[in-house]
């Protein structure tokens, strides 16, 4: 029953708390039993918020390249929980993609959910040669999503 003073101004208000036994008795039973009754009813209750998984929704959006010839695909992964996510840029199935690419960080939407931008910058030779999927890694996934950017999808793309 004793409080320990954090910094030197605060010893007064250790003993005038120390000299106070109906006080400290009321502290007490709080934190030994009122306190932990109310966290386990947090933890209780709030566990299914907390560990629930809400899958990604993905989209790609093409623009051109500011500082060069070529195309910046962007890999929008949006409204998935928990926080942990991994986007890679993959060619041709493959090859993980690092060069060209740029990483947003992951920013929290307005319902409790996470979002992230990946960008990769693709040459136009590139774009002839190559075909470009965004892989998605989640806790709320079975198995890792990729989302083709290919020749059709290009296509698709330029035509709307």
């Amino acid at each position: 029953m004793t409080w320990t003073a954090a910094v030197p101004q605060a010893v007064f208000y250790k003993h005038k708390r120390e000299a106070n036994t109906a006080w400290q008795q009321i502290t007490f039973k709080y934190y030994q039993q009122e306190c932990f009754q109310l966290l386990e009813w947090c933890l209780q209750y709030g566990m299914e918020t907390l560990q629930r998984k809400v899958l990604p929704a993905v989209t790609l959006i093409q623009r051109k390249a500011r500082e060069s010839a070529g195309t910046d695909i962007i890999c929008h992964v949006t409204g998935f929980y928990p926080r942990e996510v991994e986007v890679n840029w993959i060619r041709d199935g493959e090859a993980l993609l690092e060069e060209g690419v740029w990483s947003g960080e992951v920013l929290p939407n307005g319902d409790r959910t996470y979002q992230l931008r990946k960008t990769l910058t693709v040459s136009p030779e590139d774009q002839k040669k190559h075909s470009y999927s965004c892989q998605v890694d989640h806790a709320s996934l079975d198995e890792k999503m990729d989302v083709k950017w290919g020749k059709r999808e290009r296509e698709t793309l330029l035509l709307k």
